[in-house]
């Protein structure tokens, strides 16, 4: 999986992939490309159809309905005076009139109608994420044909009898963990292949070496290719005004690092074992089996899951305990409140300067912005001051992005996607607080501090929402455009800072080429970042949870849904295909978390038309509002117990005679014929960074690049 070669061939022009993207088959791509980009794609053109049909209906229905009403009409100092586009909300309607208030059972109409169809599409992509996960179970991946087990018990961690020591583990293959071993056989005789124990490098002086060596490694093979793209040898400076063969001084502190490490007083014994080890077995159905039981009586002991994809394992993190584990969610928790909540300071004191008018006060930025609006006239100058803040709270709101990160990596998680779904977790819980919450709730905080101060009710709570939401729908439509024009089209898909830094690594090659005009290329300076799951699944959730609470509301708003998720998911297909990579395969995991920001959109927007309709005393709107709000939380614990088991572990009848490749079952006899789960590939998958790195020291020939003309640098003094 994950062959970017497999991609579909684009055709020649700017839009020539185009047409190959949008016709790859979505099957094809779980196997080429995994579980997760197909999931991320089929979020965006679900959402982009639901939106969509939501959007025809409301512009052909809603709209027209909420333009008949008189409150436009209004003397323009009356509080319940519309105009402009407000003119197609539900705030022009009079709902003091019979006659207009009985139009809003349309209304009511509208939202069940797309609640239940929402509904639908999200029950049938999580049918559709079931059969691909037990799809992807069948498949010949190490991780299928293995478990990870966590909270050994000392006694088993300690029966090792293991006798290779690091220097003579150089050139040998890796050793079983003879007393985990033991303990699996015991439980599935003759259907272990390997079980490894995971060490606790951290701090070791091993590890230091190991580092410091692949370090050294990588600048020698920097230096040989240099040598061989160039026909020149390239130099290292040194102290004191002396230089030396870089390809030398490379060899010679690797062959040093080498020594070192060989005859180094650390072996296996003193490094310490940690608490988790994982285990491979001949058949895929062992495995599943042994994922799902119970293997002690007591719960804080022989915790096995199934095993995630070797590059998904957070090696760094195996050695925290249960304990440490609890301590570092306290803190991390607590610092990313602090975050959420004191990040919402520097955004005001930002938007408080993201006017026109203020900008005009300052000398440097009136000289930039006077010429430029100059040209773009009135309609123009409008559009920047509708745009400004938003683009401005975007890209805020983007800074605490790597700090989100680093604090879930703290968690020490024993996986990269656990830490990257906590971190998708942690930055939409803040985009919801300091865009949402803090821009409807707090524009009018001291009068809703002061209703809610007086009178602390379910009615009071309902009026604050029913009068602090619906006012905002302009500023949240501009939010919206903005992500979809700026964002999506400009920044993604036209990738400004990949062009940037084309045209640099372009000119660096012409001065290259006018130096050594036999160089062709020396390699990319640039190469593509994996994709960005955490922020795109974030702020497509904050998108959809504006969207779908002012549908009803503000209509318009809908067009620019629909453009945010017909725009994106062309952008994600097209960066998923061709321009990211994956540093490894969640499996598809990250994606059951979009179904709960979707039940956090629907209950939102529930809730606030709950609200309206009891300032409307529209009271049979807000009853079936109130049903509507226990259905879909009904739905939402329905299709996760109904599902999520069945996501988990694939069929044990389909795991048993499954065929991933001609001729060959996955129930093959261990005894005879070749295993998948017995080639070396997997059976040194699941160990750990350090020992491979142990194993192949000894397999490195460090040797100089020879040269015909002599030298004119400085040698190496031994």
């Amino acid at each position: 999986m994950h062959n970017q070669h497999a991609s579909p061939e684009a055709r020649f022009g700017i839009f020539g992939w185009l047409r190959p993207t949008v016709n790859y088959p979505e099957k094809l791509m779980v196997r080429t490309h995994g579980l997760d980009t197909a999931m991320m794609l089929r979020f965006f053109s679900s959402l982009a159809v639901f939106f969509a049909a939501y959007c025809v209906f409301s512009m052909l229905v809603l709209a027209p309905v909420n333009a008949t009403g008189t409150n436009r009409h209004r003397n323009t100092s009356d509080p319940l005076f519309v105009n402009g586009l407000s003119i197609l909300s539900i705030s022009n309607l009079n709902v003091f009139r019979n006659s207009e208030k009985q139009r809003l059972w349309l209304h009511v109409s509208a939202i069940c109608v797309f609640t239940v169809a929402l509904m639908w599409i999200v029950t049938r992509d999580y049918r559709k994420f079931v059969k691909y996960r037990q799809l992807i179970r069948k498949f010949d991946t190490c991780n299928n044909y293995s478990v990870m087990v966590s909270q050994i018990e000392q006694a088993n961690r300690d029966d090792d009898r293991e006798t290779v020591s690091i220097s003579d583990g150089l050139n040998s293959q890796p050793h079983n963990h003879s007393g985990l071993m033991a303990y699996f056989q015991r439980l599935f005789p003759q259907r272990v292949v390997s079980a490894t124990l995971v060490w606790n490098f951290s701090g070791t002086k091993i590890d230091k070496l190991l580092k410091q060596y692949d370090r050294t490694m990588h600048k020698l093979r920097s230096a040989k290719a240099h040598y061989e793209a160039t026909g020149v040898r390239p130099v290292e400076h040194q102290a004191l005004l002396t230089t030396a063969d870089r390809i030398d001084h490379y060899s010679y502190h690797a062959r040093q690092l080498q020594h070192e490490i060989a005859i180094t007083e650390e072996n296996i014994h003193t490094v310490k074992s940690t608490h988790v080890g994982f285990v491979t077995f001949h058949d895929r159905p062992s495995a599943a089996i042994c994922s799902q039981l119970l293997l002690d009586r007591r719960a804080d002991k022989w915790r096995v899951r199934d095993a995630p994809d070797p590059k998904d394992v957070f090696w760094e993190n195996l050695h925290i305990t249960d304990w440490d584990r609890l301590i570092r969610w306290a803190l991390v928790t607590a610092a990313v409140i602090l975050l959420v909540v004191f990040w919402s300071f520097p955004l005001a004191v930002a938007l408080s300067f993201a006017s026109l008018d203020k900008i005009r006060h300052l000398p440097i930025l009136d000289r930039i912005f006077n010429p430029i609006l100059s040209v773009l006239g009135r309609y123009g100058s409008s559009v920047i001051q509708g745009l400004l803040p938003v683009i401005l709270i975007s890209i805020l709101a983007k800074i605490p992005l790597k700090i989100i990160r680093k604090l879930s990596d703290a968690r020490g998680f024993l996986t990269h996607s656990e830490s990257e779904r906590t971190a998708r977790n942690y930055y939409f819980s803040f985009l919801f607080f300091n865009i949402f919450v803090l821009y409807t709730l707090g524009s009018s905080f001291v009068y809703n501090y002061r209703v809610l101060t007086k009178d602390l009710t379910v009615r009071a709570l309902l009026l604050t929402l029913a009068n602090s939401v619906p006012p905002q729908a302009a500023f949240f439509t501009s939010y919206i455009i903005a992500n979809a024009l700026v964002a999506w089209f400009a920044y993604e898909l036209l990738r400004f800072t990949d062009l940037l830094l084309a045209l640099l690594q372009r000119a660096f090659y012409a001065i290259i080429r006018r130096k050594h005009p036999q160089v062709d290329k020396i390699g990319r300076l640039h190469r593509s970042e994996p994709f960005d799951y955490v922020s795109s699944y974030a702020i497509s959730g904050i998108v959809f949870v504006v969207s779908i609470t002012y549908s009803t509301m503000y209509p318009i708003i809908l067009v620019f849904s629909a453009l945010y998720f017909v725009v994106g998911y062309f952008v994600v297909r097209y960066k998923l295909l061709y321009v990211n990579v994956q540093k490894y395969d969640s499996l598809g995991t990250i994606w059951p978390g979009s179904v709960g920001i979707i039940l956090l959109g629907l209950l939102l927007h529930q809730l606030v038309m709950l609200s309206l309709f009891v300032v409307y005393v529209f009271i049979p709107g807000a009853i079936l509002m109130l049903v509507l709000f226990i259905a879909t939380i009904v739905w939402y614990r329905t299709m996760r117990s109904l599902y999520r088991r069945s996501s988990k572990s694939g069929a044990l009848e389909e795991l048993m005679f499954a065929r991933d490749e001609p001729g060959r079952l996955a129930n093959d006899d261990p005894t005879g014929g070749v295993s998948f789960s017995r080639s070396p590939e997997c059976v040194s998958a699941y160990l750990q960074p350090q020992r491979k790195a142990l194993l192949k020291i000894g397999a490195d020939q460090i040797e100089t690049v020879s040269d015909d003309t002599p030298s004119s640098v400085n040698a190496i003094q031994a």
